[in-house]
Parts: C-alpha cells; structure tokens; sequence
C-alpha cells in the first residue's frame, strides 16, 4: 500500500508500527509508484520472499525466479533491471494490449479482489450505521469518509481482500491460470523444448565438431513443420472469420499489433512464416474489403 506524503507520519498509524503481515506500506509525494520506491518494494519484499520459498524447497542458493511486469516506466528502470540480475530474478513484460489475456491478475485475481473490498467496506458501513440506530440519534446517519477515519481501516479492508484469495478454491484457480495463460504449461511440452534449443543453438557459437546441419538436424525439422502447422491453422481461422464479418475491416479490431507478434512470439515462427503471418491476413482483408 502506497501513500501520500514526505514521511512514515503519512502511514494509517502514523508510522509508530510494521505494516501487518502480509502487507508492505511505503509513500512517495505524489503516491504514485516510482523506480526508486520499486527498487526499495523488490529489495525488503519479493528477494525475501524468493529467499524463503528457495529454503523451504530446499532448491539451489542461485536458483531463478520470474517476476511478471506490465509495461509502466518504474518496472523497466535500468536500476531495477540490474538488481534484480544481481538476485536472480528474471524479469518478464507482458506485452502492451495484451495484460487481458496474459497477466494473471487481470484473468483471475483483480475481480475477487475488488468484490472482497467491496463487501468488507459495504459491511464497515452497516456496522457504523448499526452503531447510529443503536445510539438512539434521530437524525439522518452520515457516514464520516474523512481521510484520517477512513486511512486506518484500509489495511483491514485489505487483508479481507488478501484472506478472500487465500482459500483452497482460489489457490487452485491461480496455480491453473499460471499454467494455462501465464503458458507453463506450454513451457513444458516437447514443442517447447524443441523451440527453446533452438533458439539457444542459433544464438550461441557452435562449438567446433559440433556444428548444426540445419537440412538435416531433426529440431530445425521438426520446427519447421510446427511453423506451417500454425500458419495454415491462422490462414484458415481468418477466413472463416471474413466470412461472418459484413466488414472485414473491423477484424483489425480483434487482431491488433501486440496480439499477433505475441501470438508468433509464443510459437517461435521462422522469419519467413512470421512474415507470411503479417502481410497475408492484412492483404486479404483490404482484398475483401
């Protein structure tokens, strides 16, 4: 939780004590998140965390975790990048346009969040208009939203929030949607494997003796075959699509920019095939239009 103002004295108990557990308090003037007090969040919450969960597993001193950005400025500073290679931690930007159907919290955790926080705070209202009616006041209830009474029952409103996503059913929801749009599934599977050496073979010098044939090395073959595989998959998606469509042209609408590279970018398309991807669609549809 992050608030307004020059000092701890801005915190909901006026920084005479540790936020609960659970939650991190820091303040910038304008409460809004900047690299430094990002770079203070990752140091004093996720490399401690990282740390615990490496001992509790019992995995290697120097083992990698994965921390999912958006794209604001504050998670992209260099000050930022360079720590968090100090303490690895691998930095991965989901890209702009594309938080819908890649950022786990915008697919599963956002909406019971904000649920939670509604009711917890649509409950603080009945117990406080309990409170009037209990007293015996006849006049009208009013609720006192001033910021010094309301700042220190936000925490409270926010552990419910947290206490909402902890339950067994949510655990499971989360772990699925890491799995299937956070793609470690897909991470795991053989295509992937192939894809990844790939990758690693033709960004590294072969090793004398080593070298790759690619007319016959059965990885390039069999990525090869993948990359058509998907083309021909796309080619006809898109036209049954203008099919449906009165107006071609508004299918740009649903295959914007960011979307499509990502969509080449999870299926790791040779150059030639991420070309055909790019032009064909595009000049079908000014074809048709």
């Amino acid at each position: 939780m992050r608030f307004g103002g020059k000092t701890v004295r801005c915190h909901p108990d006026g920084g005479r004590t540790p936020a609960p557990d659970g939650l991190y308090y820091d303040h910038t003037m304008s409460h809004w998140q900047s690299i430094s007090t990002y770079l203070r969040y990752i140091e004093e919450s996720i490399v401690p965390y990282h740390q615990a969960t490496v001992q509790r597993l019992k995995l290697p001193a120097d083992q990698k975790c994965v921390l999912i950005h958006d794209l604001h400025f504050s998670h992209q500073g260099a000050d930022v990048v360079d720590f968090c290679n100090a303490n690895n931690i691998l930095l991965v930007y989901v890209p702009a346009g594309c938080t819908d159907i890649m950022q786990m919290c915008d697919k599963v955790l956002n909406k019971p969040y904000k649920n939670a926080i509604t009711k917890a705070f649509i409950e603080y209202v009945n117990g406080k208009f309990e409170e009037h009616t209990a007293s015996g006041d006849d006049g009208l209830f009013s609720l006192n939203m001033a910021l010094s009474v309301m700042k220190p029952v936000l925490p409270i409103f926010v552990q419910t929030a947290m206490e909402a996503l902890s339950t067994t059913a949510m655990k499971d929801v989360i772990r699925e949607c890491f799995l299937e749009d956070g793609l470690v599934r897909r991470a795991r599977t053989l295509d992937a494997l192939v894809a990844a050496r790939v990758l690693l073979a033709a960004d590294n010098e072969p090793v004398v003796g080593e070298e790759l044939q690619p007319d016959l090395d059965p990885l390039t073959t069999t990525m090869r075959s993948m990359a058509i595989k998907n083309f021909l998959w796309n080619l006809l998606l898109m036209l049954l699509m203008m099919t449906q469509f009165p107006r071609p042209r508004l299918l740009m609408n649903q295959f914007t920019l960011p979307r499509l590279l990502m969509l080449l970018m999870m299926n790791q398309f040779p150059l030639l095939v991420l070309l055909l991807e790019l032009v064909l669609p595009l000049t079908l549809l000014t074809m048709f239009t």
